[in-house]
């Protein structure tokens, strides 16, 4: 009988204290828009001196998931241009790849108070599950510039790329800039043997929370 009343205790303390945990647990929303700065990197990249910075940009909504006050998961889903320039003196051209990306981000937090004003520097890390939505390759066809979608020129893409992403940033208020580092872990090559060609991507965001992080 003292066993069933201390496993029954056990058991609603346990209840008890999931019910306040996800209470305590609150979700901010919001949207975010920037620059991305990309090129393939690896050593065929190089080689083929596919490795110069294409600028595009990136825009999307983050959900961010608070467990305590310093600590919260982040993920949404985010368009992002990336790709890749060559230029080697005679040839150029742009590599263009687009991508739809879910990030899964541990974000960590610093809140300070300045003025009356919420201000959080913030660390994070995690890793990034991107779909390809987009891909194109234009150049300089004698006078002419030219652009052919990748599957018309038999350049084989595929179809998820993954990779780490690290960075920092600030929230004040509402407000959210951020810098991150997205580092590819997968070739974009899908041939039968592909070249070690992998996304590399520094983004500066701006965004807004429909709500400001506690």
């Amino acid at each position: 009988m003292q066993f069933r009343r201390a496993a029954a205790s056990i058991l609603l303390f346990g209840t008890m204290t999931g019910t306040i945990a996800a209470a305590q647990a609150s979700v901010t929303l919001g949207l975010t828009a920037g620059v991305a700065f990309s090129k393939f990197g690896g050593q065929d990249a190089a080689e083929a001196d596919f490795d110069k910075t294409r600028t595009g940009f990136a825009f999307g909504g983050i959900a961010s998931l608070d467990i305590t006050r310093h600590v919260a998961l982040e993920s949404g889903l985010l368009y992002a241009q990336k790709g890749s320039k060559i230029d080697d003196g005679v040839n150029k051209g742009t590599f263009k790849l687009d991508y739809l990306q879910v990030p899964l981000l541990l974000k960590l937090r610093l809140p300070v108070k300045g003025g009356g004003l919420s201000i959080s520097p913030h660390l994070y890390g995690g890793a990034s599950l991107g779909f390809e939505a987009g891909c194109e390759i234009t150049g300089l066809g004698g006078e002419a510039a030219v652009a052919r979608p990748c599957e018309e020129v038999q350049a084989a893409v595929k179809s998820t790329d993954f990779g780490l992403v690290f960075g920092a940033g600030l929230d004040i208020g509402r407000a959210i800039i951020d810098v991150r580092y997205d580092f590819g872990l997968s070739t974009v090559d899908d041939t039968t043997d592909p070249d070690d060609t992998k996304n590399r991507t520094l983004y500066v965001l701006v965004g807004w929370a429909f709500r400001s992080p506690r």
